[in-house]
């Protein structure tokens, strides 16, 4: 597990999406840009576990096609997810745990014909 990491660059995300352990835990970083969260998608593991408060629609869209189970609901969570993003959770395959403050009632629409709920 990784709490005092508050900030993750790219590069930092490219070499941690190569850990050959069953389960990714990032729990400093709030927030993800675009590009750490396309390459943190690509980690092969069994799990990958992110506490953050915010992540953007294309950065969602990465995690959709992550290979494991996609933990979004560690600690205190996002704080809300557009429906856009919500669409791209839809389409992930793999176990999904989700916590988030706000959804619009089409998106609790959407997320309730995913197999994990």
């Amino acid at each position: 597990m990784l709490y005092s990491l508050t900030n993750l660059s790219d590069a930092a995300a490219k070499s941690l999406s190569k850990y050959k352990g069953a389960r990714l835990y990032l729990n400093g970083p709030t927030s993800l840009s675009d590009a750490p969260a396309e390459s943190l998608s690509k980690h092969k593991g069994d799990e990958l576990s992110l506490n953050v408060t915010f992540l953007s629609d294309a950065a969602v869209e990465s995690f959709s096609k992550c290979k494991g189970s996609l933990n979004l609901d560690d600690l205190d969570g996002l704080t809300s997810l557009s429906d856009e993003a919500v669409e791209s959770l839809s389409r992930y395959r793999g176990t999904l745990s989700l916590d988030v403050d706000e959804l619009s009632e089409s998106a609790w629409e959407i997320l309730s014909q995913h197999h994990s709920f």
